[in-house]
């Protein structure tokens, strides 16, 4: 009886230790909402000092992710109505229409001229060190999700 309690006493305190490191790492509620405005601005500050841009770069920065969110969502939006269908044993592939796969294919070029666009505003040696500390910011970072895997 006391080896019962004694594993239920520590269970509780390893699920209690979990949920309260759970609640330390997510802060999804006390986070501010930014606008698109201030997610490019808070964006180009970053780099602007990571790599000592000059103003005329961090205009150009500016204007080139402004840009690009307005594009983003004028011509990417989810379409309304039903998600796509997760299939397969491990419900991880989606099935998609023939638009869906030609939607994805555009975004994938579009995202690739953007990162022309960028390279050409920093220049090969800042665009290298930017993509070296920020791989996660590149389109082929993204493990694009219509691939149903990651690659």
């Amino acid at each position: 009886m006391k080896k019962i309690l004694l594993i239920a006493a520590a269970l509780g305190i390893v699920i209690g230790a979990a949920a309260q490191t759970g609640d330390k790492k997510c802060n999804c509620e006390k986070k501010e909402k930014l606008s698109p405005e201030q997610m490019v601005q808070k964006r180009v500050d970053r780099m602007a000092s990571e790599l000592q841009l000059s103003d005329t770069q961090v205009e150009q920065l500016n204007k080139l992710f402004l840009d690009d969110m307005a594009y983003r969502h004028e011509n990417f939006k989810r379409p309304e109505g039903p998600k796509p269908e997760f299939k397969g044993e491990d419900h991880k592939e989606r099935e998609f229409t023939e638009e869906d796969k030609a939607k994805f294919e555009k975004m994938k070029e579009y995202s690739l001229q953007q990162e022309e666009k960028l390279k050409e505003i920093l220049g090969d040696d800042l665009y290298a060190k930017w993509r070296e500390s920020h791989p996660k910011d590149h389109p082929k970072g993204h493990g694009h999700h219509h691939h149903g895997h990651r690659g």
